[in-house]
C-alpha cells in the first residue's frame, strides 16, 4: 500500500511523470522517471515501484511508450 504519510507534511504538493512501456499483454515493460518535482527519493521509488505493477488490459497492438503523469494536491 502507498502512503503519502511517509512525507510527514500536510500541504505536501508535487508531481512526477513516468514514461512507460506496455506490452500487448498489458504488462508494464519498462518506465523512467521523466520529470520529478515531489522532492522525496523514497517516495520516487515506491511510486516506481508501484507503478511496474501495473496491468493494463490486453490488446491486440504493437507495445506502446506512454507519458503518465501523477499529481498530488493535498492540504
Amino acid at each position: 500500500k502507498l502512503s503519502l504519510h511517509s512525507t510527514k507534511n500536510a500541504s505536501f504538493r508535487g508531481k512526477i511523470v513516468l514514461e512507460l512501456t506496455v506490452a500487448p499483454d498489458g504488462k508494464v515493460t519498462s518506465i523512467k522517471v521523466v520529470s520529478n518535482d515531489l522532492n522525496d527519493k523514497k517516495l520516487e521509488s515506491r511510486l516506481v515501484s508501484r507503478v511496474k505493477q501495473f496491468k493494463f488490459s490486453a490488446q491486440n497492438v504493437e507495445e506502446i511508450t506512454v507519458t503518465y503523469p501523477i499529481e498530488f494536491l493535498t492540504g
